[in-house]
């Protein structure tokens, strides 16, 4: 790909919870995760991932769009196991 081009991959995950988002990221080695507002920014492996209105976009400059869809998978799972997490803490399951 040239490399003046940015893929975007956008995955729908609506009604997502923005602390159990960023607690998801961080788990599987995101960095620089900020959350201000309603809005969540971080990178993970070389990309950009953004949360807004409950829609992540991955902006990849380098990769291709099969990476851009693997890493939105690690991020759905990532987001499933932490939002069972939650709720079996708030439940007193161990």
């Amino acid at each position: 790909m040239p490399c003046d081009q940015v893929q975007l991959i956008t995955v729908s995950l609506q009604a997502a919870d923005g602390d159990i988002l960023k607690q998801a990221l961080e788990s599987i080695g995101a960095y620089s995760v900020r959350m201000i507002g309603t809005r969540l920014h971080a990178y993970l492996d070389g990309e950009s991932i953004t949360m807004r209105d409950g829609k992540i976009t991955l902006a990849t400059a380098y990769g291709n769009a099969s990476d851009a869809r693997e890493t939105a998978n690690r991020i759905q799972r990532a987001y499933a196991e932490q939002t069972v997490r939650t709720a079996a803490k708030r439940f007193g399951w161990k």
